[in-house]
């Protein structure tokens, strides 16, 4: 049994350490009168060490609208001492923007790929038409493992060369800037407009 003081506005705060498998912690309250009230919650915890992905090669990368990115989107999967995890199914599906994936003569927006020898899986990742920092996300899953990867790849155009306008920086701003974008077909313009009682604006590239 412990004892917290509360901060004077009613709060208080008590740090427990629990071994893994259910708990039942149990609050009462005193008053200066010696009035008491209790509550109780029940708790599940689980520190098993578990097994985990990790992202090898082509995450944050930059490209081109509708290009291949130069690496290659590479995930091992893995016991909680390191040691690869062979022979398992990893799941690659694209949840931001319209790009897709493809490994040996598999393409979609969704792939099971199989770990080689050295607990790796490999997919190609074909950008889409939306630029923005950070615009495009693939999500990796395998079995058992509660939360998925997730690597991201920013787009920029292919007629400025320049990245979208989620990059930007403002210096000395009086005011909030408005800034409106434009699109031609499928490819989105640069900074079309900007009305703001501002001394600099930058827009830079990172």
């Amino acid at each position: 049994m412990r004892t917290a003081t509360e901060d004077g506005s009613g709060n208080w705060t008590y740090a427990a350490t629990l071994a893994s498998g259910s708990h039942s912690i149990t609050a009462t309250a005193t008053d200066q009168a010696g009035n008491q009230t209790s509550t109780t919650i029940r708790q599940y915890y689980d520190n098993t060490p578990r097994q985990r992905l990790v992202a090898v090669s082509g995450d944050r990368q930059h490209g081109l609208i509708g290009t291949m990115l130069a690496q290659p989107l590479v995930v091992r999967f893995e016991q909680p001492g390191g040691q690869p995890i062979a022979g398992a199914a990893l799941t690659f599906t694209v949840i931001g923007n319209n790009a897709t994936l493809s490994a040996g003569t598999a393409s979609g927006r969704s792939l099971k790929v199989v770990t080689d020898a050295l607990g790796q899986a490999t997919v190609r990742w074909t950008l889409g038409t939306h630029a923005g920092a950070a615009s495009h996300r693939v999500e990796v899953r395998a079995d058992g493992i509660w939360e998925p990867l997730q690597l991201t790849a920013s787009l920029k155009d292919h007629s400025t060369g320049r990245y979208s306008i989620a990059e930007f920086s403002v210096s000395d701003a009086a005011d909030p800037i408005m800034l409106a974008t434009s699109h031609k077909g499928d490819v989105p313009l640069f900074v079309e407009h900007c009305e703001a009682a501002v001394a600099e604006v930058d827009v830079t590239r990172r």
